[in-house]
């Protein structure tokens, strides 16, 4: 499992680390090595911890990913529907059955 959780870090950092704040990749860089280093000393209680605090890391990442996605798409979506539908209008509505 540790394994697996340093190749997703390290594969998060290659691919998203250009939009990751500094602080974050600094951090990340540091558990994944800390990581690394219980793991080849089998050291149990360490690697359960870090273990821990690098899965916060990961959905942090992920979710930073997952926001600058819906930024762009949102953006991109709310510019063309106003440029091409002049006649549209915005209304709150209920359904009766």
């Amino acid at each position: 499992k540790a394994e697996a959780m340093i190749n997703q870090i390290d594969k998060a950092l290659a691919e998203q680390g250009a939009n990751l704040p500094e602080d974050q990749k600094k951090q990340a860089t540091a558990l994944r090595d800390e990581l690394k280093t219980a793991l080849d000393n089998n050291d149990m209680a360490t690697l359960e911890s870090k273990m821990s605090e690098l899965e916060q890391i990961a959905q942090q990442m992920a979710a930073a990913q997952y926001q600058q996605q819906n930024t762009g798409n949102t953006a991109g979506a709310d510019t063309s529907s106003n440029n091409n539908n002049d006649d549209f209008v915005d209304a709150d509505f209920t359904e009766k059955n």
